[in-house]
């Protein structure tokens, strides 16, 4: 069954290849094609509510009266790798022409602490806790690609995004339990991103895109439930509204595409351009 897929697969790009790329190549910048791939993400995410829990979680645990005394106090989530998947569409209808994607992210940060329990006075039994951070993020963009050369197109946009974080914790070599209810924390806004295409092989339909991007979060989000899973002896006295914090981050998503040109644009005004240009440079040419 694999070697099926993998033939299919194989035969699909030679046929792309030779369909949608042989009368539009990357030397022709009044191309217009679609792009569909998977990639890598990263973040460098940043939540005020997380790093008041994580500090809260770190200044509890220093030889205080029935508390652990940790050796390695748990450190900030402040970056984020993960996968995603996407896919865009490029059209040169018009001038500088606009382009739309929509993606998917997956992205995970993890840390963890070191320490002893209370009773542990000669230091014997090393203990150990994990806690790792999930971020889903959705996205949805429009934008122009106001630069094309011929082996890079260059695009800014604008996109909307929904974003959805989850916690699981572990102590030990234990299994991670998700200590978050439902889909999570909810996160919603939008923000600025660039488009960069890569066009690195003639007539075989691939290309390499980067994103990088800012993400501004409108919905602030609360790590009281988080607090209450892993301080659970002193978080009732503390602050709710430090807890509380914005998903927002700057990101980069590189991802490998498989890109299928279309025909040109017949009623293009670049098309158009080119017609008329033609047509002045044969009237200005004679025989002597």
């Amino acid at each position: 069954m694999k070697r099926k897929v993998y033939l299919f697969f194989i035969l699909f790009l030679i046929i792309s290849g030779k369909i949608f790329s042989q009368d539009i190549q990357k030397y022709d910048k009044d191309r217009n094609y679609f792009f569909i791939g998977p990639g890598i993400s990263w973040n460098s995410f940043n939540h005020d509510g997380l790093d008041y829990v994580i500090d809260r979680y770190n200044n509890t645990r220093h030889g205080q009266a029935g508390a652990f005394r940790l050796t390695s106090d748990m450190g900030k989530i402040h970056s984020m790798l993960g996968y995603e998947v996407g896919f865009g569409w490029v059209s040169n209808k018009y001038d500088n022409g606009l382009f739309y994607t929509m993606n998917y992210q997956h992205s995970t940060g993890t840390t963890h602490a070191e320490g002893y329990g209370p009773l542990d006075t000669l230091s014997l039994n090393l203990q150990k806790r994990d806690l790792k951070a999930s971020l889903d993020n959705f996205a949805m963009g429009i934008g122009l690609m106001p630069i094309q050369t011929p082996v890079m197109d260059i695009g800014l946009g604008l996109q909307m995004n929904m974003t959805t974080l989850n916690f699981s914790t572990r102590t030990n070599s234990g299994n991670y339990q998700n200590i978050t209810d439902g889909l999570g924390e909810i996160g919603f806004g939008g923000g600025f991103y660039m488009l960069f295409n890569f066009f690195l092989f003639k007539g075989f339909p691939l290309n390499l895109s980067a994103q990088p991007y800012y993400f501004y979060d409108f919905l602030p989000s609360d790590m009281s439930t988080l607090s209450e899973a892993i301080n659970p002896s002193t978080y009732m006295n503390d602050d709710d509204k430090k807890q509380v914090g914005k998903m927002s981050h700057f990101g980069l998503q590189v991802q490998v595409n498989l890109c299928l040109f279309a025909r040109k644009q017949q009623g293009s005004q670049r098309h158009n351009q080119d017609k008329k240009k033609k047509k002045r440079d044969t009237k200005g040419f004679s025989l002597l």
